[in-house]
């Protein structure tokens, strides 16, 4: 059964990806960028771009209600748009912080906030695309790490929240994919205080990440076939890992918290009242 797909952020990338799977799958989707592209390239009969920014309630409100009043509803929403801020703690500042804050998980809340009630009404599926930076957190990556952390403990909420109502929710964990996640200039690197972490794997975060760029693992066309098939299951995963490369570094914290949980066992029951 054709579905109903609302994914913001389609401009380029994992969004862009995803989009146009939705199109080749035969479902209706509406994208949503800040602003319609130059090119102006027509788009098939099941697909129409929206203007929504995700930090504007007003914008939010509008792109929403146009694309659940052309699709007659909503079966599944993709909360995909984001921006990347980076650098080690002490090298950035509060402003930083709350900036990728706004986009990434304010935004996102405000966004889901607009659409529940129509994927209540469908007993749809909400997919919320953080991250393997949602579950790992690395040095020189605390603004947007940090911010993606936020968005998994989000989306666990709204799991219990909306399981009893028949709403599914996936927290989706990508690793590297090629999307241009590192070149097309959505993202702040914040340098400095050389002399203390230029040595350390953390202030090295603009070298490692240019290294990255383009030799990433993952195929965004297969992440999103993969969102295309569970969206029509009736109990998907909450937390999705997608890549090796993810699943490798999750693994990894797994056992480490694993071994300490059980380390510290006698520590932490010890707090307990005596008698």
């Amino acid at each position: 059964m054709a579905k109903r797909w609302l994914i913001t952020g389609v401009s380029s990338g994992i969004g862009k990806a995803l989009m146009d799977a939705v199109i080749a799958h035969g479902d209706t989707v509406v994208g949503t960028v800040r602003k319609l592209p130059s090119d102006d390239a027509p788009l098939p009969d099941n697909a129409r771009l929206a203007i929504l920014d995700v930090t504007d309630p007003a914008s939010i409100a509008r792109g929403v209600a146009e694309a659940v009043d052309w699709m007659g509803g909503l079966d599944v929403l993709v909360n995909n748009a984001g921006s990347g801020m980076f650098g080690v703690v002490e090298a950035c500042s509060i402003d930083d912080f709350r900036k990728v804050l706004e986009v990434n998980y304010f935004g996102l809340i405000s966004v889901t906030q607009a659409v529940l009630p129509h994927l209540r009404e469908s007993k749809g599926t909400l997919v919320n695309l953080g991250s393997i930076s949602s579950f790992i957190a690395m040095g020189g990556t605390a603004p947007y790490g940090s911010a993606k952390h936020a968005v998994l403990g989000l989306t666990e909420s709204l799991h219990e929240e909306l399981k009893p109502l028949g709403v599914k929710v996936i927290a989706a964990m990508p690793g590297g994919f090629r999307s241009h996640f590192w070149n097309e200039g959505s993202n702040t690197i914040r340098e400095g205080l050389d002399d203390i972490y230029g040595q350390y794997p953390a202030g090295q975060i603009r070298t490692r990440t240019q290294e990255h760029a383009g030799n990433e693992m993952g195929d965004p066309a297969k992440l999103a076939s993969v969102l295309i098939e569970l969206a029509s299951h009736d109990d998907p995963p909450l937390f999705l890992m997608l890549g090796g490369d993810a699943l490798d570094y999750a693994s990894q914290k797994r056992d480490a918290m694993v071994a300490e949980l059980e380390a510290y066992q006698a520590v932490g029951r010890a707090t307990a009242f005596d008698g």
